[in-house]
């Protein structure tokens, strides 16, 4: 069974500020491997849409009270 994948406005932000953060620090490069990557992915499944639908991109060194909040 396929699923899409659909990032709601607050992950698609959050992995943008990410890219962002390390596209700042890693000038020059296109790509790079990353061994720890220290995020969580935030998600739920709609199975009759067959959509992975998610939610948050959340850097674990946040405090984790707003890891399904975004920091309200």
């Amino acid at each position: 069974m396929t699923y899409k994948s659909e990032f709601l406005p607050r992950a698609r932000k959050e992995l943008m500020d990410a890219w962002d953060w390390y596209a700042e620090r890693r000038k020059g490069f296109r790509e790079t491997k990353i061994n720890v990557f220290p995020y969580l992915i935030i998600y739920r499944i709609q199975k009759r849409k067959k959509i992975v639908a998610i939610s948050s991109i959340f850097h674990t060194s946040r405090n984790p009270k707003k890891k399904y909040t975004g920091g309200k």
